[in-house]
């Protein structure tokens, strides 16, 4: 349950799927209710859903968690994790193959080998 709860919390419209897709506020929300929901009928824990669709999934309560409620701005915070992590993999898969790396073939690697 929490690993969804993370999940729905962390989708944003400006940010694409695993499949490059992107979607809007309504379609996230959407998306993340139907998959709760699934979750809980499967596992038969229809009381469990109740308390979260009363207090955490109807539209005026997600609202106020989801990332995803504000399509128009992204939170610094996060950014600053995501490029972050992507220098990570810079840094790990690519500099290590090089020594003294030129500006150019970083921006190379850069626009061919990370950009999707």
């Amino acid at each position: 349950i929490l690993k969804l709860i993370t999940k729905h919390f962390h989708l944003h419209s400006l940010i694409p799927n695993d499949s490059n897709e992107y979607f809007s506020t309504d379609e996230i929300w959407i998306i993340s209710v139907k998959e709760m929901y699934d979750f809980y009928i499967k596992y038969d824990l229809r009381n469990i859903w109740a308390y979260m669709w009363m207090n955490w999934y109807q539209k005026d309560h997600w609202i106020l968690w989801a990332r995803a409620a504000n399509s128009d701005e992204l939170c610094l915070f996060k950014t600053t994790m995501l490029i972050e992590s992507h220098w990570k993999v810079v840094k790990q898969d690519f500099l290590p193959k090089f020594f003294k790396l030129r500006l150019d073939l970083m921006v190379f690697i850069i626009i061919n080998r990370l950009l999707p």
